[in-house]
């Protein structure tokens, strides 16, 4: 089944996998971010990543294959959890399909994403007990950081972005080095894609 952006789904089955598919070498990279009810992290290892790729509850896994969701074991806390794309530069994301399995398998195209680094995808929350899976395709001009930031993770700001008063003054702090070291991998993916496809190795 085909989802469109805002159409959402109830999911009776106890866990859901988010993957991808993109005609690329480099696919982008999968992140999630456990939300409370007021649509912020409670802490920094509520953002699973790369560099952090289990939630402390268990719920949220990255995996080789995707993202691994087990909804009985979120904690009350959890009301959402985001799951976004992150490309690594303009463009990275463009044809991309997310493909949602719980009860069924769903697919989602995100429209208009070929000038942003990063994007939410699609969200699984809560609702009269159980949970939905809704398809979000949003955009983020401010990348990975800016998208974290957004949720409340405590990321400072890069030499080339403004200080707000979230970040003045700030320690750099573990997700800092975690999400430079994301994008650096993802540039050197980038830097063999580019290669390969110009028959530069052999």
């Amino acid at each position: 089944m085909e989802l469109t952006a805002g159409q959402n789904i109830a999911v009776a089955a106890g866990s859901v996998s988010v993957r991808l598919e993109k005609a690329a070498l480099a696919a982008p990279d999968l992140v999630a971010l456990a939300l409370n009810d007021q649509g912020r992290v409670g802490a920094d290892d509520d953002f699973v990543f790369y560099n952090a790729p289990r939630h402390p509850s268990g719920g949220v896994t990255l995996t080789e294959q995707g993202l691994a969701l087990d909804l009985r074991l979120p904690p009350a806390a959890v009301e959402r959890v985001v799951v976004a794309a992150d490309g690594g530069g303009v463009g990275q994301l463009e044809g991309l399909t997310v493909l949602v399995t719980g009860d069924d398998t769903y697919t989602f195209t995100p429209p208009g994403l070929a000038d942003l680094p990063t994007a939410v995808l699609v969200e699984v929350y809560r609702r009269n007990g159980g949970w939905r899976v809704r398809a979000v395709g949003q955009g983020w001009a401010a990348g990975l950081a800016g998208l974290a930031r957004e949720y409340g993770v405590n990321v400072n700001a890069g030499p080339d972005e403004p200080e707000t008063s979230a970040t003045r003054g700030a320690d750099v702090t573990a997700v800092d080095a975690e999400l430079q070291s994301l994008s650096q991998r993802r540039d050197a993916l980038a830097v063999l894609g580019h290669e390969v496809g110009d028959g530069v190795l052999m």
